[in-house]
């Protein structure tokens, strides 16, 4: 893998790659990935409830279902250190979204300073239903490969401006007073 890249797959006890995407702030894994056994988790409090050894070495899968953004946001804000404080390697969390497209949303975590930092990734809902209904058939395992770091900072600025006009551009669009334009400078993607 070259820099910044990332991928997950359940590697048993069936095969399929899984649609990741790393968390905002969140540590890369050891070169080589980690490869550990999948705990479903569908709660803080069922991971309270759990002991050590049950979470220990272990990929956490949180899959809370949906309740809103509020509440499943929290999952991808804390839930990295709660299950680090259980000794897991690193979180799966379902995506802080109700749609179900195949696609994960991520956003950033919050790292408790008392605890180990893991690695932490966002899954598509599909993925995370997938992996819910193995791990209640038996054991599955997960590989996770995340290349996340930190670069050094630096300065950035954004330019954005309005172009006043006065008639309607005549495209069909709307009314022009609608319309801004949006630009950005070297380096930008947008």
């Amino acid at each position: 893998m070259g820099a910044g890249e990332e991928s997950g797959a359940i590697v048993a006890p069936v095969t399929k790659p899984l649609h990741m995407l790393g968390l905002g702030m969140s540590v890369g894994t050891p070169k080589g990935g980690i490869t550990a056994e999948a705990v479903f988790v569908p709660s803080f409090e069922a991971l309270d409830a759990m002991s050590t050894e049950q979470v220990k070495g272990k990929i956490v899968v949180f899959n809370p279902g949906w309740h809103g953004y509020g509440v499943n946001v929290m999952y991808r804000a804390i839930g990295p250190s709660k299950a680090a404080a259980k000794g897991a390697v690193g979180v799966l969390v379902r995506s802080a979204t109700g749609l179900a497209m195949q696609t994960p949303h991520t956003g950033s975590l919050y790292y408790d300073e008392k605890v180990t930092k893991i690695p932490a990734a966002a899954i598509s809902i599909e993925d995370a239903l997938m992996i819910e209904r193995l791990c209640k058939e038996g054991p599955v395992k997960v590989h996770l490969q995340m290349d996340a770091h930190m670069e050094a900072d630096v300065k950035a600025g954004n330019v954005m401006g309005e172009i006043v006009g006065s008639e309607a551009s005549g495209t069909g669009s709307g009314d022009w007073r609608t319309h801004r334009l949006v630009g950005c400078g070297p380096g930008c993607a947008g």
